[in-house]
């Protein structure tokens, strides 16, 4: 590309002259015309060009409506040691672990550290498979392997402790560990075969006293199978079990109830088993309340509170919503004309206060508890992808709001708000071949807000980005070619159809321009393909064209313009070098430099 120099005064900011080379899909970014402006206003030329070639790449990104996502794929091929991971956790340094097949592995956002077993070293894993991790309140981490073992990870030095090797050389036997339940405050549970539980302080697992017994036949726990451990805001650690629970801590309670759901509101205890049972703890009495349903339901699958406080409970009759303070209920019916199944299996609840509801069948419901909406949403069988196994339910919002999730024997996907509807993901809205819908195993969100997808085939990081833009789709099958924000706030875009669009600071469409000048309401072309725009301090637009020359436009007082063009002549060496104009750019001087495609 060679330049040509115009010496006339005027010209404008090279912040307002952008043109785009490279193939771009024919979508208009009417970026919130705050964006342009900050990109007009900034003085540092490297700056705006840095900027220039940001909007440039964004353009083929950015190619529809659905959520501005970046997904990275770790495996085996990019430094992943194994490609199936069970679990990902980031610590409190901001590392990223993932457990596989194949050990632990620490991610520092560029290569991955890989932790496994090793002959001839005292502290080592017994077994690659690690099934289940967890970070300690020291920053050390938790790991359960497939052959039921329980370890921590010293992260500083390096080495897996096998935390109850030396209880089971104490005991003459082997624990199976079945579950890990870390608690706050630096105390987790390790549930074992044969009703054997402990509970290990994490920072003294190592001395005797840092482990101890929990059992039935020592009087510490109610019964043998344990549904689950939970600790309260009092920091009281509560076993519920197939026998009753047990509470450590300040709390009593005498209760042979085998509660198996167990959650907190405002210092309230709510309980559920998998019956027909939900009852509160009243601290006073120290015993359990039971609440009575006036449903006949036989079966309850979840016990949630809402962010209002009402209790969800996903049972084999539909979903209840009980308020704790007046004491009523509401039975949510979540059978539709489509679905026929009134069995809930989990519920979430989102930023808008929507509940969705797993059922038993094929889908998901959402209800309205405001307005009573009830909607039943799915995947077309046609349309779903099969692994050969079942994909985990799974639902989560992003940081910019926007709700994914797998309906039940469906695909990933996003809910559309405005339109009320589930929509595929594609990682290039433009290539039909190119959805995204993996299988998910787990799912987890660092801090930062990505998502992170624990899938057939290795891990997929899901980085979300804001909408900052209004899309305005034009010339579909012709890129655009160049923009100008002018002196008026007024964006003027050209694209390779030969159209050049006025538009107006409020984004409504002030008119096409003519090649007389005129801003016409009519779809009128320039009948020239316009690669480049800029405004001269005096208002004086400058337009490049690919085979037309340079157009100079003088406003006139009716709002429209007198064009002048400069073309390449070869008997006038003051004249253009080339009829392909690329580039305008004006200087400090007010110069104004012309790139052209050759001719020097």
């Amino acid at each position: 590309m060679h330049f040509f120099k115009m010496g006339q005064k005027g010209g404008g900011l090279f912040g307002r002259n952008i043109g785009f080379f490279g193939q771009t899909d024919p979508i208009l970014f009417i970026y919130s015309l705050f964006s342009i402006h900050l990109f007009c206003t900034i003085q540092n030329s490297t700056m705006r060009r840095l900027i220039i070639y940001f909007l440039y790449l964004m353009i083929p990104m950015f190619s529809s409506a659905q959520p501005i996502c970046q997904i990275t794929d770790f495996t085996a091929e990019n430094g992943l040691p194994q490609d199936i991971a069970s679990a990902v956790l980031q610590d409190q340094k901001g590392f990223i672990w993932i457990c596989t097949r194949n050990g632990l592995n620490k991610f520092d956002g560029y290569t991955f550290k890989n932790y496994k077993s090793a002959p001839h070293k005292e502290y080592t894993l017994s077994n690659n498979r690690i099934t289940f991790i967890s970070e300690t309140a020291y920053g050390d981490i938790w790991c359960q392997t497939y052959d039921s073992k329980a370890y921590i990870f010293d992260t500083h030095l390096e080495i897996f402790y096998d935390v109850l090797q030396t209880v089971d050389k104490d005991m003459q036997r082997r624990n199976f560990v079945q579950k890990i339940f870390p608690l706050k405050e630096g105390i987790a549970w390790v549930t074992c075969d044969k009703g054997y539980c402990y509970r290990i302080d994490e920072k003294k697992f190592k001395e005797k006293d840092g482990i101890t017994l929990y059992s039935t036949f020592n009087g510490f726990l109610k019964g043998e199978h344990i549904f689950t451990i939970f600790q309260d805001s009092d920091k009281d650690e509560w076993i519920l079990t197939d026998k009753g629970i047990s509470i450590i801590g300040n709390k009593k309670i005498d209760s042979d109830f085998p509660f198996q759901f167990i959650q907190e509101y405002n210092g309230t205890i709510y309980l559920a088993s998998a019956s027909e049972k939900i009852a509160y703890y009243n601290q006073q009495t120290e015993s359990i309340k039971f609440i009575e349903l006036p449903y006949p339901i036989n079966k309850i699958s979840s016990l949630d509170i809402t962010n209002h406080g009402l209790l969800t409970i996903a049972t084999d009759n539909g979903v209840i919503l009980f308020n704790p303070e007046n004491k009523t209920s509401q039975l949510i019916d979540i059978r539709t004309p489509m679905q026929s199944s009134n069995e809930a299996i989990s519920i979430y609840e989102d930023k808008e206060g929507e509940l969705w509801i797993f059922p038993t069948t094929p889908g998901v419901i959402r209800f309205n508890p405001a307005t009573g909406e009830k909607q039943y949403l799915f995947t077309p069988e046609k349309e779903v992808v099969n692994y050969g196994r079942e994909n985990k339910n799974t639902i989560f919002e992003d940081k910019q709001g926007t709700l994914w999730l797998i309906p039940h024997n469906g695909n990933f996907c996003y809910y559309d708000r405005k339109n009320k509807e589930l929509k595929a993901f594609y990682t290039d809205p433009d290539n039909p071949q190119s959805l995204f819908a993996p299988l998910v195993r787990y799912h987890y969100q660092d801090r930062q807000g990505n998502y992170w997808l624990a899938s057939a085939r290795g891990v997929k990081k899901m980085s979300f980005y804001p909408q900052i833009y209004n899309l305005k789709g034009i010339d579909r099958g012709f890129e655009i070619r160049a923009f100008l924000l002018d002196s008026s706030q007024r964006l003027w875009v050209a694209s390779k159809s030969e159209y050049v669009r006025i538009y107006h600071p409020d984004g409504s469409l002030a008119g096409y321009l003519s090649s007389q000048g005129k801003i016409d309401k009519d779809k009128v072309s320039f009948n020239a393909s316009v690669y480049s725009i800029c405004e001269g301090k005096d208002g004086t637009i400058w337009i490049g064209t690919k085979g037309n020359g340079l157009f100079q436009l003088a406003k006139k007082t009716d709002g429209n313009y007198d064009v002048q063009n400069y073309m390449y002549a070869s008997e006038d060496i003051y004249s253009l070098s080339n009829n392909d104009i690329f580039s305008i750019y004006s200087d400090n001087h007010d110069n104004i430099w012309i790139g052209c495609y050759g001719g020097g």
